[in-house]
């Protein structure tokens, strides 16, 4: 009887581990894998406006009166400088890692300026004293957000009440920017 136990243990044992493996690494790679066959391996840092197959496929569930874009990044290369003009509707942006990790979320209500401008790097670029450095980026009207991961996706939303505005509303996401800046030596 005990070695019946035993088996039927070590059996148990065997599953929990399999499916603790499963739930928590499985649904991270998928997600990089979907953006990554979405965009590819060397984004080019530009918001691309994502059709409905697009947006449903990257974001199930997500709202469909919202026009996305999308923009992949690699902070690596160097500081991206992510531009939101003004826009009269909702509008949110969210920066995930390339994990699917959310680390930055902002959205037409909470930002202090009509025209947003962020600068994303990656972590290793942070000060030790960023006194100096959120004073200059008040004045300059710029947030300063540090990436925990190098790659990632900025993904923006914007409210299209109909097809006919979701026209306007991509047009308007599209000019909004997300550059890799060139580092000053």
């Amino acid at each position: 009887m005990s070695g019946k136990f035993f088996w039927l243990m070590t059996f148990l044992i065997f599953v929990l581990i399999g499916h603790l493996s499963y739930t928590l690494f499985v649904p991270r790679y998928q997600v990089q894998q979907t953006f990554e066959n979405a965009f590819g391996q060397n984004p080019n840092s530009d918001f691309v406006v994502l059709n409905t197959e697009q947006s449903n496929a990257l974001f199930p569930g997500e709202d469909p009166n919202l026009v996305l874009a999308v923009c992949p990044y690699d902070v690596s290369q160097g500081p991206l400088k992510i531009s939101i003009g003004s826009f009269d509707d909702y509008w949110s942006l969210s920066i995930y890692t390339n994990t699917g990790d959310s680390f930055y979320t902002i959205n037409d209500r909470q930002a202090r300026f009509s025209n947003l401008s962020i600068l994303l790097r990656p972590i290793s670029d942070k000060p030790e004293d960023e006194t100096d450095e959120r004073e200059k980026a008040l004045k300059l009207e710029e947030a300063i957000i540090n990436a925990p991961l190098n790659k990632g996706w900025a993904v923006l939303r914007m409210r299209a009440i109909n097809p006919v505005s979701a026209g306007s509303v991509g047009k308007a996401a599209g000019k909004f920017t997300c550059k890799t800046q060139k580092i000053a030596s």
